[in-house]
């Protein structure tokens, strides 16, 4: 397994683990995420070293806007959520270029308007489905198994957020 392989299984997880009780971590790997997409589409093949820095730059960019502009930082993390999310799943898929450039833009809008009305319970869902893609799409899975894999990991991550959140909600609240 390579290094990014690695990296990207530990940011997997702690998306279908943590994504909905730390959206700073949520956003922080969005925006690393697509830093290293962006830069691939831009630059084509660059060095490991250049990727990686362009993808923490994102990354540590997303995190920030978190803390400092969090209704808008909840409105852009939607909307990248949302379209990282379809994109990928498209190209999963293989569908065509067309196609998955479309469906990034519909389901960023989409992230958006789920994020601004219904906060909590779209990032459980997101949270879960980016994770089980990014597991999905790491190079050491074999074609034949990516499905079955995404669909479990999206399962287990939606179960387990689901129920830390049903059994404590959001944590500012005491149960009585």
């Amino acid at each position: 397994m390579t290094t990014y392989s690695f990296l990207t299984c530990i940011m997997a997880l702690s998306l279908l683990f943590f994504g909905r009780k730390l959206f700073w971590l949520f956003l922080g790997i969005i925006g690393f995420a697509l830093g290293v997409d962006v830069s691939l589409i831009m630059f084509g093949p660059i060095t490991n070293i250049a990727l990686l820095g362009g993808a923490l730059l994102c990354g540590v960019l997303g995190a920030v806007l978190t803390l400092a502009l969090q209704r808008f930082a909840i409105i852009l993390g939607g909307f990248l959520g949302g379209g990282y999310f379809a994109f990928h799943l498209a190209v999963l898929f293989g569908f065509p270029e067309t196609v998955t450039w479309v469906s990034f833009i519909v389901a960023a809008i989409l992230g958006a308007v789920l994020f601004s009305f219904a906060f909590d319970w779209a990032l459980v869902i997101l949270s879960s489905l980016i994770g089980a893609i990014m597991i999905a799409q790491i190079p050491a899975i074999g074609q034949g198994v990516r499905n079955i894999i995404f669909i479990l990991c999206a399962i287990l991550g939606f179960i387990i957020k689901a129920k830390i959140f049903m059994d404590f909600g959001d944590g500012d609240t005491k149960k009585a």
